[in-house]
């Protein structure tokens, strides 16, 4: 069978949402709770920057302990967690709404930072430049997060009747299209269309 090659996140997926269901099944003030918390997230520029610091900071932290698992977890599990609230508290799309620019200025910014990096193409990256490059990752995949959320709610949210069934039919997709690329690349491999990379 093939192996998970870009459905990685799928694992990781599934953990999260076991983890959030117990969560929230021995918790039952968990609304009113995340309310307040959010509440105080959302007042001034914190909810651009706390969560930007959380994150670099744990992934700077987990990567220098070489725990791949946790370092991923320290990006993915905020960003899944913000999605859930995303859909369950609507003060959370108008502070996107307000932190819109200073979050596309801080992506571009942090954009133009890896580039650089990459341009510079050095064979063995100092310890500099490798907590350059993680702060620049980490800063631009949480700021982009209010940026992507906000241009989706002003230009793509709206109804039509291909929405449901499209909607539904994106995960299944997802699954599938990885075996049949495998297979398709397999026989074109096997027809001589294409080659094996030279080693």
């Amino acid at each position: 069978m093939p192996g998970w090659e870009h459905l990685w996140f799928l694992p990781y997926l599934w953990a999260y949402t076991v983890l959030l269901a117990a969560l929230l099944a021995v918790w039952p003030g968990w609304r009113e709770g995340s309310e307040r918390a959010l509440a105080w997230l959302i007042q001034g520029r914190r909810l651009i920057w706390l969560p930007a610091a959380l994150v670099t900071g744990s992934m700077a932290l987990f990567s220098r302990a070489h725990i791949p698992g946790l370092t991923d977890s320290a990006d993915y599990l905020p960003a899944f967690l913000v999605g859930f609230a995303y859909a369950h508290f609507p003060a959370l799309r108008e502070a996107f709404r307000r932190h819109f620019p200073e979050g596309a200025v801080l992506s571009l910014t942090a954009l133009g930072v890896l580039w650089g990096l990459m341009a510079r193409d050095t064979p063995a990256p100092g310890q500099i430049e490798e907590m350059l490059g993680l702060a620049a990752g980490s800063l631009m995949s949480w700021t982009m997060i209010p940026v992507a959320f906000h241009l989706a709610e002003r230009w793509l949210n709206r109804d039509g009747k291909w929405r449901r069934p499209l909607s539904q039919a994106i995960f299944p997709a997802y699954i599938v299209h990885q075996t049949v690329i495998v297979l398709t690349g397999w026989q074109l491999r096997q027809a001589g269309i294409v080659g094996s990379r030279p080693s």
